[in-house]
This record gives C-alpha cells, sequence and structure tokens, in this order.
C-alpha cells in the first residue's frame, strides 16, 4: 500500500538512519524510566546507542520499524484527540489518567492493538518470504491473497463472531457492566 511518504524517495535513503535514532529514543526513555541498568546516564546511553546501531545491521528490522512506526503514531493521535474531547467536555486530566490506568478493559484493549501493529508488521516483512519458502515457487498466489482468503472465511468469521460474543458476556456478567454497583449482586 502506497502513502504519501513512499513517494518521497529521499525518506526511504535516510529510513535506516532515522529508525535507529527512533530505536535509541525509546530505549533511552525506557531505561531513564525504569531504570534497569542504575541511574547511570552514561550506562543508559551507551546501551540505547549500541541497540540503535544493531538496528542499521538488519535491514529486516528497519523494515518492521518503518511499518510500525505510522501506525503507532496513527493510535497515539487518535488518543491525544479522544483526551482533548473528554477535556473539552470538562472532565479533569487526573480523572482521565486515573481512569485510564485502572480500567483493566482500556489497557488490554491498547495492548491488543499494539500486539496486532507488531503481527502485522512481521507479516508483513517475512509473510511472503515464508511463503515462498514453504510452497515453493509453483504457488501463485501471494501471501496477502492467502492471508485475505483466510481471514475472510465464513469458519473464522462464524468463529471470531462466537469469541466476540463470549468475551462481551463474560464482562457484562462478570461484573464490570454497571456503574451503579447493581446488576443483581444484591449490593
Amino acid at each position: 500500500m502506497a502513502t504519501f511518504l513512499d513517494t518521497l524517495g529521499i525518506l526511504d535513503f535516510f529510513a535506516p538512519l532515522l529508525s535507529a535514532v527512533l530505536v535509541f529514543a525509546v530505549v533511552f526513555a525506557l531505561m531513564a524510566k525504569t531504570h534497569i541498568l542504575g541511574d547511570s546516564r552514561v550506562v543508559q546511553t551507551l546501551v540505547a546507542a549500541v541497540l540503535g546501531l544493531l538496528v542499521l545491521l538488519v535491514p529486516d528490522v528497519v523494515e518492521i520499524i518503518n511499518f510500525m512506526a505510522p501506525w503507532f503514531v496513527l493510535m497515539f493521535v487518535f488518543l491525544v484527540l479522544l483526551l482533548m474531547t473528554y477535556r473539552m467536555f470538562g472532565i479533569s486530566e487526573g480523572s482521565i489518567v486515573e481512569y485510564m490506568m485502572n480500567d483493566r478493559a482500556i489497557n488490554w484493549a491498547l495492548f491488543a492493538v499494539g500486539i496486532l501493529i507488531i503481527l502485522g508488521a512481521i507479516a508483513s516483512v517475512f509473510g511472503q518470504r515464508a511463503l515462498e519458502a514453504t510452497a515453493g515457487s509453483g504457488d501463485e498466489e501471494g501471501f496477502e491473497s492467502n492471508l485475505y482468503d483466510i481471514i475472510f472465511n465464513v469458519k473464522i468469521l462464524g468463529l471470531m463472531l462466537v469469541f466476540a460474543i463470549a468475551i462481551f458476556t463474560i464482562a457484562f456478567l462478570g461484573g464490570g457492566g454497571t456503574a451503579g454497583g447493581g446488576g443483581g449482586h444484591g449490593h
């Protein structure tokens, strides 16, 4: 799928460097926040720089990062716009943050979207190669065509519907359904 940034040929030249800088920034921020290797900024910077440089050595990792980055940016923009909408209606920042940190459904939904983005990136980069390695050269259909056929198979769609009904049933019957504390539990 072609995007606006794909039409700019110069960005393809700088993609590995930008991916390395992104990895450096994310790793440095995580290490500074979690203090995994202590409080030394020198050690944090060195580890982040080495991991950023290692990205330059593996072109597949650069492709995965280039696929994932716009999707995570899109998710972040959506969340910022959603938070702005809540603020516009008078909800305080503290209550929004508290609710989002304590609500397991929101945390799991964001985690699931992140996992889907990562799996989509891996499938985009390695999918066609894996199909060619396992099917041989006689297969005329590509990975995307096979994936589309699998996802939109009637049996798979039916299974996804049953899973969705089961998830919502468990969520609503499990006590997370009403805000008033009712729900037939005798409170």
